[in-house]
């Protein structure tokens, strides 16, 4: 039966609706896998710059517990009126950005502010007599877990939206104060926010919006990303009204040209119904033919057949060989970002120990400052120096570390070091950068003043590390002269024991002097497998 051109024109527009149906879906598709890649991307980089923003200043306030230790150490309960607690905020301040105020607090009561305010509701203001819930709240937490805590954003008394980061600073059991870091949430939110024009973000926690333009959104149906910051759980959503307008567009486009295209087709079968059984005839005898020819395409087939499979081996190679190749780009990304961080939290923690290496300018001479800030450096590039070299980025040998950090100290000392020697006794166990960091600069304290006063040119130097009962002990000393009588570690202004005392009170460590047949230092502190 032959078609005639009213049935031929007919099928034409259906072909034609139906390939720019399948356009307009491809498209659509294409478009809303671009888009949420994109954004997956941006609240990538989004959520690390928040976390980041948020955490460097931890250093700050563990630097400002190191100068108040130090300054009641020196001169007692007088410490309320230093004037360099004041001098050291004022210079962390100095350059600092999105922070609205620094202070101390001794015994609650904000004594030392930076900038110095002109109203007095932060000057003086006790912070245990304050009435708002969340304040009280943030307080008890940072007095029960003396580590520190950062609150959600809410409204200062002095005026404006910010965060705030608190620690308490105790010496011993003796509370001394708060220290206490006021970030101007405002500011460097609306610009954390809106650095992409394409999407604007909202910032959440625990589930609902707190921060950013959320009206007519629902935080369910949201793409977001997790953040931890000291124990708070944030989030950060990502909002594209443009997408999502864009999006339902084509699929209302996709739709109207599937209904034309099926009302169409059902229009030409219902017209097509009464020439079926003449074309059923035709197609019979054409049927008995194209059974005869596939039969002998089936002998075909099984030749093609076996080719196929040895093609499906290979393919089936190929994909183990891609997949592998992606997991080894995503663990090399992963691996960026970590490097990136922890970087940029050594670079913090530099500056930390050059800033108090600033206070003993008087009592050495440049070469040796300069020797000593070199030593602390080598400590920390010698930590990631030996994870980057090791298979994983989270933990690395304790044993192997340790050896090599002390056996490295004694042939860098310029001396003739065969006269120096070693007895380890250490677990083979794995320590993450959190405590390898702080203990490799108690390390470093510990054998320069061994090499310097205990066994300048002979002796032994020993280390002991093993685990009992969830605690790790470690002990390191010498068999030199050991300390005079009359020497009480505690109270000394030695930059090297405020040092090894600020890293065990990093670790959450306790530290015990034996002065007996040399010098030994053992330090007890959580093992975390």
């Amino acid at each position: 039966m032959k078609i005639n051109k009213k049935s031929q024109y007919i099928i034409m527009i259906v072909i034609i609706i139906s390939f720019f149906s399948a356009l307009v879906a491809l498209y659509n598709i294409y478009v809303d896998k671009f888009y949420k890649q994109d954004m997956e991307f941006e609240l990538d980089n989004i959520s690390i710059s928040y976390k980041y923003k948020v955490e460097k200043y931890f250093n700050f306030l563990k630097s400002i517990e190191s100068i108040v230790l130090l300054q009641y150490e020196n001169l007692g309960d007088s410490y309320e009126e230093s004037p360099e607690i004041q001098n050291f905020l004022s210079y962390l301040f100095e350059g600092s950005q999105n922070l609205i105020n620094i202070s101390f607090a001794p015994n609650g009561i904000q004594k030392f502010v930076v900038p110095v305010p002109q109203e007095n509701v932060v000057k003086n203001h006790n912070l245990f007599e304050d009435t708002r819930p969340w304040v009280i709240k943030d307080i008890k937490n940072a007095m029960e877990s003396e580590k520190p805590i950062v609150s959600n954003p809410y409204e200062l008394r002095q005026g404006g939206f910010g965060i705030v980061l608190r620690k308490s600073v105790f010496y011993g059991e003796k509370f001394l104060g708060l220290a206490n870091i006021v970030i101007d949430f405002s500011d460097f939110a609306d610009l954390l926010l809106n650095t992409n024009k394409n999407y604007h973000f909202i910032l959440g926690h625990n589930g609902e919006f707190i921060y950013g333009n959320s009206e007519g959104h629902n935080p369910a149906k949201m793409m977001f990303k997790s953040i931890s910051i000291k124990d708070n759980e944030f989030e950060i959503y990502v909002c594209d009204d443009m997408y999502r307008q864009k999006n339902i567009f084509f699929r209302f486009i996709f739709y109207i040209l599937v209904i034309l295209s099926a009302v169409t087709l059902i229009l030409y079968i219902t017209k097509s119904y009464f020439f079926n059984i003449e074309l059923n005839k035709k197609v019979s005898l054409r049927t008995q033919k194209l059974r005869e020819k596939a039969e002998e395409l089936e002998a075909a087939y099984e030749e093609i057949y076996a080719s196929e499979e040895e093609l499906r081996y290979f393919n089936e190679e190929i994909e183990l060989k891609n997949s592998d190749l992606k997991k080894r780009i995503e663990e090399r990304e992963t691996l960026i970002k970590e490097i990136n961080h922890r970087v940029k939290n050594n670079l913090q923690l530099i500056n930390s120990l050059i800033s108090l290496q600033e206070f003993y300018m008087d009592k050495l001479d440049k070469k040796s400052i300069l020797e000593n800030i070199k030593r602390r450096i080598y400590s920390l590039s010698f930590v990631y120096e030996k994870f980057y070299k090791s298979e994983s980025i989270e933990k690395l040998n304790v044993k192997n570390f340790i050896e090599d950090e002390i056996n490295y100290l004694i042939n860098s000392t310029g001396k003739n070091p065969s006269g120096i020697k070693t007895a380890f006794d250490i677990s083979e166990i794995y320590m993450n950068l959190e405590i390898l960091i702080p203990l490799s600069l108690v390390i470093n304290e510990i054998i320069s003043n061994s090499l310097i006063h205990g066994i300048p040119y002979e002796g032994i130097i020993s280390c002991m590390l093993h685990v009992k009962e969830n605690k790790i002990i470690f002990i390191l000393g010498d068999n030199g002269k050991g300390l005079p009588d009359d020497f009480d570690i505690l109270k000394s202004d030695s930059l090297g024991i405020q040092i090894i005392n600020s890293m065990i009170s990093q670790m959450n460590g306790k530290l015990n002097i034996k002065n007996s047949d040399g010098l030994y230092y053992e330090i007890k502190f959580d093992y975390n497998e």
